[in-house]
C-alpha cells in the first residue's frame, strides 16, 4: 500500500500568502482614496499591476493615462473630491 506524504513545510509560502493579501488590502483602501478624484476614470483590481490608475490628468489631449497608486497619492487631487 502507497502512503501518501506532504511536502515539507515552506514558511515561505505563509508570507508570500500574507504578503499578497496585504498588497490587495492596501491597493483597495487607496482605490478608495483615489476614486474620489474628479481626475480618475478607473482603477485596476490586479494587485501586481504596478500602474493601476487610469488618470485623465496625467493624460495629454484628455487622454487618461495608467499611473502608479503612489502617484496619486502624491498629486493629492483625490483631496478635493471628497
Amino acid at each position: 500500500m502507497k502512503t501518501h506524504t506532504l511536502p515539507p513545510f515552506d514558511p515561505e509560502l505563509l508570507l508570500r500568502d500574507d504578503e499578497h493579501a496585504l498588497r490587495s488590502l492596501v491597493r483597495r483602501v487607496a482605490s478608495a482614496l483615489v476614486a474620489q478624484c474628479p481626475y480618475c476614470v478607473a482603477t485596476s483590481p490586479d494587485v501586481c499591476d504596478e500602474a493601476p490608475v487610469a488618470c485623465a490628468l496625467a493624460g495629454l489631449d484628455g487622454c487618461p493615462r495608467k499611473v502608479s497608486v503612489e502617484r496619486c497619492l502624491e498629486c493629492g487631487e483625490y483631496k478635493r473630491g471628497s
